[in-house]
């Protein structure tokens, strides 16, 4: 007896990997933004500043993001959406993958003492 997977859900289906592919580039979007947005107390202790001045950091990259939006659409009419996607995927992993792979630097470990002034109490 084989298994007959109902049409939406073959795995063949070129829709359900277009959209396996899509969720997935906006789960890492996502994913982007909210390590960012937890970085933000770190940022502020280890740099020793301002949480005004650190939230410059939240602004910058959602002007990053809104620049990018009508440059990605111009781009995918160019050169197509699928290739886009998959390029942007590529050009957001390839740099990551080496960096976790690596061991973590004792400099930049956060058990380490930081050497950044620490504001006054």
């Amino acid at each position: 007896m084989t298994v007959r997977w109902p049409e939406s859900l073959d795995p063949r289906n070129p829709r359900l990997s277009v959209s396996v592919v899509f969720v997935a580039g906006m789960f890492m979007t996502i994913m982007d933004s909210t390590v960012v947005n937890v970085a933000l107390p770190t940022l502020r202790r280890e740099f020793a500043t301002s949480t005004a001045s650190v939230s410059a950091v939240v602004t910058s990259y959602l002007v990053a993001v809104a620049v990018v939006m009508p440059a990605s659409g111009w781009l995918g009419d160019r050169i197509g959406g699928k290739r886009l996607l998959l390029g942007a995927l590529a050009l957001f992993t390839a740099p990551r993958r080496p960096a976790g792979a690596r061991p973590a630097c004792p400099r930049w470990s956060p058990s380490a003492p930081s050497r950044a002034r620490r504001p006054a109490s």
